[in-house]
């Protein structure tokens, strides 16, 4: 199981449709704290780069929905075994996730089969994570929660080849992903998710947000029950937090390069 290295984006992310669908004029919604969605110029500045560190041509047509079909089919067929994209942002935006469709529709003619994997998570543990690491209030993430897991139910009831999995089910060796790929698990493959990160939310005495009733029942339809959704910390929400999430969403206007930097310094205080 092979996923790009070759990224500006971490944790091999790369951000190819949303890109594409820049550079198509396609609707994307915008992202908290994130380029997301980019220029058309930046996207393919960036997407030209992408292709050649992974050893295709920069100058290959980028124009057309075919286009971007075929730059992706190159990208899939330079890796022996299973390609993985594994992009989230995807999820957030339902013109990437109609592309994506059509690239799997189309792609079967040339031997490449897609598979979806949904992998879905907590909505407070996620809604937690984005708050810690990109500084993105709770309120507004599980606006974006809400269309992402919307589109993933509307899409697996569309298609037989989407498969939905538990984050907290992978984490704790429940479920696996050998399966759906025919490859063994490697030794050790579950410490690639971190349990630590399950509930994490209930040790920070500042995070007092409680889900929407919203969330909450496309959380429950998803296998969650009450008490996995249910924040017991019903403080007012600290003026501190407003502060934090004030300087990240300044922080997210900076020049790429320097936000990394900015936001160690933040955490200190922060």
């Amino acid at each position: 199981m092979q996923p790009l290295t070759a990224t500006m984006h971490s944790e091999s992310e790369t951000l190819f449709w949303t890109k594409a669908a820049s550079m198509l004029g396609l609707p994307q919604n915008q992202m908290e704290n994130s380029e997301v969605p980019m220029s058309a110029q930046r996207a393919e500045q960036s997407l030209r780069s992408f292709l050649r560190q992974n050893g295709l041509p920069d100058d290959m047509p980028l124009k057309s929905e075919s286009d971007f079909f075929a730059a992706f089919s190159a990208l899939v067929k330079r890796l022996p075994g299973h390609f993985v994209e594994k992009t989230p942002h995807h999820l957030y935006q339902p013109s990437c996730i109609a592309l994506m469709e059509r690239y799997a529709n189309q792609s079967q003619s040339a031997g490449i089969h897609c598979h979806f994997i949904g992998l879905v998570r907590n909505p407070i543990d996620t809604l937690y994570s984005s708050w810690r690491r990109f500084g993105v209030r709770p309120s507004r993430e599980a606006k974006h929660w809400l269309t992402a897991y919307r589109e993933l139910r509307a899409l697996s009831e569309r298609s037989e080849d989407v498969h939905i999995i538990r984050y907290e089910d992978l984490v704790s060796g429940r479920a696996d992903l050998s399966h759906l790929t025919s490859i063994e698990p490697r030794e050790n493959e579950g410490e690639r998710f971190v349990s630590s990160s399950v509930q994490k939310w209930r040790s920070d005495p500042k995070f007092s947000y409680q889900l929407s009733d919203e969330c909450r029942e496309l959380a429950l339809d998803y296998g969650y029950d009450e008490e996995e959704l249910s924040n017991d910390n019903c403080r007012p929400w600290p003026i501190t937090n407003e502060i934090r999430a004030g300087a990240w969403q300044c922080f997210s206007r900076l020049p790429f390069a320097w936000q990394s930097r900015a936001k160690q310094v933040a955490k200190r205080f922060l």
